[in-house]
């Protein structure tokens, strides 16, 4: 095959390999890039992270080995210009678009390593056009914050301070109220990663943004993990509160409408991180988010942005 294509073109020819299982040893993901390249003489080897498929190694821990670990040794195996990084933005088994911070993990663990990083679910994952049902809900969600990312439009939002309305387990507490703004989401696969912050039952937070703010998007990174009673919530709460008197409703999303489970059923296990469908449109200093939640409550991330 790759000589008929040689006999047509002069262009590059690429293949999209994947990292694949966690347990995989780094010399032997290394053996296989360099072998591969050395029997087909492919130019390009784009390898997909499996960030998403695998909840592979974003710096977690050093059980396994990270993305950059593997993406260190591919690349002194066959050279960065025959490299390429292929992130996987959405979230471990739910595949419903990612967070903007767990995306710039994923190019900060591989651009050292590669020549190019490339997305091929964009259109799924982070736009506001492709038509549904291709494309998840939150979709514009990660795209309006990656367009504030880079400076286009709007801006990545974080609050003076925030306060918690329900305590949080002493197991899993948030002592220096950090925690839910680090940039860094928990673990997936690990309920008793230190990042998640876990409450019994309803979890509700009030965050307060230093002066009046636009707000369209507020987005939660939570997981379920059956075994551990720690189910998704049933739906997402956000209320404004800006003339010193009352809190105003400003919606309530329910997870049931965006086709999630959060039963005690183990094959609703992974990571989701959700917020409205459309832009919410407020202009307000105080911010409530509440989870109602029959089971226990496990979130490592708030994600806040305005248009």
């Amino acid at each position: 095959m790759i000589k008929a294509i040689r006999g047509r073109s002069k262009l590059p020819i690429t293949v999209f390999p994947f990292l694949g299982a966690t347990t995989l040893k780094v010399g032997d993901v290394r053996q296989r890039a360099l072998d591969f390249k050395n029997a087909t003489g492919i130019d390009i080897q784009i390898w997909q992270d499996s960030v998403a498929t695998q909840a592979t190694n974003l710096g977690w821990n050093s059980a396994s080995p990270t993305v950059g670990e593997y993406y260190a040794a591919i690349s002194k195996a066959i050279g960065a210009t025959g490299f390429w990084d292929d992130a996987e933005i959405y979230a471990w088994r739910q595949q419903r678009a990612a967070l903007l911070s767990q995306v710039l993990r994923q190019i900060e663990q591989a651009s050292p390593h590669v020549s190019q990083t490339v997305v091929y679910l964009n259109q799924q994952y982070m736009s506001a056009v492709f038509p549904r049902p291709g494309r998840a809900l939150e979709a514009p969600r990660l795209l309006a914050a990656y367009r504030a990312h880079v400076g286009i439009a709007g801006r990545v939002i974080k609050p003076s301070t925030y306060t918690w309305m329900s305590a949080p387990d002493t197991q899993h507490a948030d002592s220096q109220n950090t925690k839910l703004f680090d940039d860094f989401a928990a673990n997936p696969r690990d309920s008793a990663d230190p990042r998640w912050v876990g409450v019994s039952g309803p979890a509700t937070v009030q965050l307060d943004l230093g002066d009046t703010q636009r707000v369209d998007w507020v987005a939660v990174h939570w997981v379920h993990s059956a075994a551990d009673s720690i189910y998704f919530p049933t739906s997402l709460k956000i209320s404004s509160w800006n003339d010193g008197q009352f809190w105003n409703p400003t919606g309530e999303w329910l997870l049931a409408g965006f086709n999630v489970k959060n039963t005690n059923d183990t094959s609703a296990d992974g990571e989701h991180v959700f917020s409205s469908d459309k832009p919410l449109g407020i202009d307000a200093q105080f911010i409530r988010v509440e989870l109602p939640n029959s089971g226990r409550t496990f979130w490592s991330e708030v994600e806040i942005v305005g248009l």
